[in-house]
């Protein structure tokens, strides 16, 4: 009999009383997610009046097309979370930030799904592998190309020297 009652307070009144509390806590207010100063994020219901957001001593605008729904508190069973309305602020900045125009994309999520797929990874790794050989045609002329510039930079500096040497001859003569 103890068990069955500790079940049904465990199972039905405890998330019953839990999903009301929090459905009180949550009522009249918008969700706030704040990007702080320090490069963090704090997420807080705060209470709302007309079109503003009081959040301590600031004021921030709410847009209605800037508005986002957001299940709160995360982390929550879904069935004891509130659905909030949700409006994203830089810390001291009045007008809410856009959530859709934020930065623009560079790369889609697809383009990186399909670059962190195992298969296609191994095989850029294969292509590279059978790319790096080379023949023996191709090391012989690297072998030749890095001699001819070898002998290029001598006779630079030879050059060099000598037309040294001239200076010195043409100051002499004056």
């Amino acid at each position: 009999m103890e068990t069955a009652i500790f079940l049904v307070l465990f199972c039905v009144v405890i998330p019953v009383a839990l999903f009301f509390w929090n459905q009180n806590r949550t009522a009249g207010k918008v969700l706030g997610v704040m990007l702080e100063e320090d490069k963090s994020l704090s997420i807080k219901p705060y209470p709302v009046r007309g079109d503003f957001v009081l959040i301590g001593d600031e004021g921030y605008y709410i847009f209605p097309d800037r508005v986002r729904f957001m299940r709160y508190p995360s982390g929550w069973p879904s069935p004891l979370q509130q659905n909030m309305p949700a409006v994203l602020y830089n810390r001291g900045d009045g007008e809410p930030l856009d959530w859709n125009k934020l930065i623009r994309r560079t790369v889609s999520a697809t383009e990186v799904g399909a670059a962190m797929e195992p298969e296609w990874l191994k095989n850029i790794v294969r292509g590279a592998r059978e790319g790096g050989k080379g023949d023996k045609g191709t090391k012989v002329f690297l072998f030749i190309s890095i001699g001819i510039g070898i002998i290029c930079l001598l006779l630079l500096f030879y050059m060099l020297s000598r037309f040294g040497g001239i200076e010195q001859l043409i100051k002499l003569g004056k």
